[in-house]
């Protein structure tokens, strides 16, 4: 074979560049494919957490994957009723099983304690009412009153509370008095005092009498 037929047998430049973009063309989308498989992505994973071990490793997770149980967020309402125990204790027993119809789980008189459930759409929530003897600030026998609920919405508290002092009422009337303040004493009179004026009398002073000194 001559020189010649070699030359003519060889691949023009423009030959070698079209098909150095040929190959480029059949190897680029293998090349992406690679960069962003699973297998990829894991193993970037696997290599940052080995570069922090203490990151946190919920913060990779999907969002689904990452989520955990939380502690149920009670809602709580308190205050003070002019009442005394023994109307306020069997008041919000009935209010809460025949107004409001909902289930009383258990109950300590002695400890001043309700617990309570209720419905809340398709599932149920749960309260209970805490109640302490004490006095208002005008003497008076009170409770304090402290609702708290769950799973229910952010008024649930306040209307109960409401319920029972409205249902106290209709029951029992309104508060008692304040009970009387003992008078005060009146101030003592100086016995060395014996009339308004003062001093003693012309009795005590003949000479006042007879400034002449004749009787």
């Amino acid at each position: 074979m001559s020189a010649l037929d070699l030359r003519r047998d060889r691949p023009s430049p423009g030959a070698r560049v079209r098909a150095g973009i040929r190959v480029l063309a059949w190897t680029a989308p293998v090349a992406l494919l690679l960069t962003f498989s699973p297998q990829i992505g894991a193993g970037a994973h696997a290599e940052a957490q080995q570069a922090a071990p203490g990151a946190d490793e919920s913060a990779a997770l999907p969002a689904e994957m990452s989520m955990v149980a939380r502690p149920v967020a009670f809602l709580s309402h308190q205050r003070e009723i002019a009442y005394p125990m023994e109307f306020v204790w069997p008041t919000a027993i009935r209010y809460l099983k025949v107004d409001r119809q909902y289930e009383v789980s258990e109950k300590d008189r002695d400890s001043g304690y309700v617990l309570f459930n209720f419905p809340h759409g398709s599932t149920s929530g749960t309260g209970s009412l805490e109640m302490l003897e004490t006095t208002d600030v005008s003497g008076r026998k009170a409770v304090r009153l402290m609702v708290s609920t769950s799973n229910g919405p952010a008024h649930l508290p306040h209307t109960l509370a409401e319920g029972i002092l409205a249902k106290l009422r209709a029951e029992r009337g309104q508060p008692a008095p304040p009970p009387p303040s003992s008078p005060a004493d009146p101030p003592k009179k100086d016995e060395g005092d014996k009339d308004q004026g003062g001093g003693e009398s012309p009795q005590d002073q003949p000479w006042l009498l007879h400034p002449n000194g004749d009787e």
